[in-house]
């Protein structure tokens, strides 16, 4: 068993393989990484959490013999917190996040539903925030349609564009189009609303909420939104690391990856779709957007060490945000000018950390 030490625990989520974790290449980059600027960097699983004897049972990556090492461990110092499915855990979580020596690098959004109620609260930020409802009977979603005509539905807690419905209802149609729950695509025509409505009713029971429908796509019909993604760096500060422009399928709602999206730099699409003065405009609110955010979200969350903010904007130029994301994926960054901001995306949680055991250290009047 290992001696007290300081470390960055990656809490990672489970899965029947071996080593029993998901991400595992991430993982070996930042345990190699951390390695590097003087940093050691274990994997552990909610399951290897010892309350009682305040231990962890954990994984270190050898890069010699290429192979995870299963040991026991102190309690991290550091917890880089990248854990999904978290209900079955919330004891660990909750005793974890209560041991004194114990800092999380960052802290989990829960819903769409609570970020958005955050974020309407911020006058600069809720100009920017479609009307937002949780639906909680069918008038909420009748109501909406009576405004606007078109809404789009999204499950409270789903990610990668699945569940993602658009809502038609007017005097020419009634049409249910989008991705179930399992990313398939489909569309649906009704005779009214009422049959509309019913169908809706009898989708799987999951919280729900329904915004109006953006036209956040090209004039032709293809859907795109910019992920930017923001950071700590080695100095605790917030930092735009980059951001990328993913565009959809042709007639498609969401503009996902995972859904047959692509990634391109942004500044050669825009100039395709607005002129000068409307990209300035643009890239202003973007960067007052950028400015505001992360700060915002971590004083009424917790410490953050990194959002992805997906921003859409509308065919008149109207800049949305669209959704955070504080567990935010980085393929885009792999796609788009060679990969450059790849990396700095993969490894800016590891220099953020050894900033903050660098802080802890000094406090207890340790030499970093």
């Amino acid at each position: 068993m290992e001696k007290s030490l300081d470390y960055l625990g990656i809490l990672a989520t489970p899965k029947q393989s071996n080593p029993p974790f998901t991400r595992e290449a991430f993982y070996k980059l930042l345990s190699i990484e951390g390695m590097s600027i003087g940093l050691p960097v274990y994997v552990f699983l909610p399951e290897g959490v010892d309350m009682q004897n305040k231990m962890v049972t954990g994984y270190r990556y050898l890069p010699q013999q290429e192979l995870w090492e299963m040991k026991i461990f102190p309690l991290p110092s550091i917890v880089y917190d990248c854990l999904w499915g978290r209900r079955k855990y919330r004891t660990q979580l909750k005793w974890l996040k209560e041991q004194p020596d114990v800092t999380f690098l960052n802290h989990f959004l829960r819903n769409k539903i609570t970020t958005y109620k955050s974020l309407v609260k911020n006058e600069e930020l809720a100009s920017f925030l479609p009307p937002t409802k949780l639906i909680t009977s069918q008038n909420v979603i009748n109501e909406m349609l009576q405004v606007y005509g078109m809404v789009v539905i999204k499950p409270v807690q789903s990610t990668s564009g699945k569940g993602v419905m658009k809502i038609t209802s007017n005097q020419t149609a009634h049409l249910a189009e989008g991705r179930d729950l399992k990313n398939n695509i489909f569309r649906v025509r009704f005779e009214n609303k009422e049959s509309l409505l019913k169908w809706i009713e009898k989708l799987p029971k999951v919280k729900r909420l329904v915004q109006p429908y953006l036209h956040l796509s090209t004039p032709e019909g293809t859907p795109f939104d910019i992920r930017v993604l923001v950071q700590k760096n080695d100095k605790g500060q917030w930092v735009e690391t980059g951001r990328a422009l993913r565009s959809g399928v042709l007639n498609g709602l969401t503009s996902n990856l995972c859904g047959g999206g692509q990634a391109t730099t942004v500044s050669p699409f825009l100039e395709r779709m607005f002129d000068e003065q409307q990209r300035i405009e643009i890239e202003g609110k973007i960067s007052r957007i950028i400015h505001n955010l992360p700060s915002y979200i971590e004083n009424k969350h917790g410490r953050m060490v990194e959002l992805g903010l997906d921003i859409g904007i509308d065919r008149k130029g109207k800049v949305w945000i669209i959704e955070v994301n504080s567990k935010p994926g980085r393929n885009s960054f792999k796609k788009i000018d060679n990969g450059a901001k790849y990396k700095t995306a993969l490894t800016s949680p590891i220099k953020y950390a050894r900033y903050l055991l660098n802080r802890k250290q000094q406090e207890k009047g340790q030499v970093p």
